[in-house]
């Protein structure tokens, strides 16, 4: 990997770690979204990811090495790639103690949320297009009573 200055470092390991954060949440059940290659897109897709000169590359959090002989430090991305690695061992762990019972039950409830999360969705589309309906109807209304003001107005005049 090039050299990169420090603030490009720092805000790639921001997005990076941000991107761990957000993968190790929907990592659900059985499901582990904390990868390397998934943690290097996520971060590329970051709001940091715009400050970047270039993308982060896989191979600089995959390939991060300790310091050797000729090396003074140790890679930056050296502590992400050991974060990646310890959560995907937690989730074996957790993986393997989970009975497969439990497992199917958290499954039916993932999906069971997912399924209400719709619904909540399509039920605030309905309610937002009720809200413009009826904000329609009261300029509707307030335009009729202009007009017919106007006319009641013009009818007693027209009488006197």
């Amino acid at each position: 990997m090039a050299n990169i200055s420090s603030i490009q470092r720092e805000l790639k390991l921001k997005a990076l770690y941000e991107a761990i954060e957000e993968l190790k949440m929907e990592s659900i059940g059985t499901t582990n979204q904390v990868s390397h290659q998934k943690v290097v897109d996520k971060a590329n897709q970051s709001d940091y990811a715009k400050q970047f000169d270039c993308p982060i590359g896989i191979s600089s959090v995959k390939q991060a090495k300790k310091a050797s002989g000729k090396q003074k430090k140790d890679s930056a991305f050296l502590p992400i790639k050991l974060e990646i690695e310890k959560y995907k061992e937690e989730h074996k762990k957790i993986v393997k103690t989970t009975p497969n019972k439990l497992k199917a039950e958290i499954d039916v409830l993932n999906n069971t949320i997912f399924d209400l999360m719709i619904k909540v969705g399509i039920i605030l589309d309905r309610e937002m297009e009720k809200d413009e309906a009826f904000k329609n109807l009261q300029k509707s209304l307030a335009k009729i009573k202009e007009e017919r003001d106007y006319y009641f107005h013009q009818v007693v005049k027209g009488e006197k």
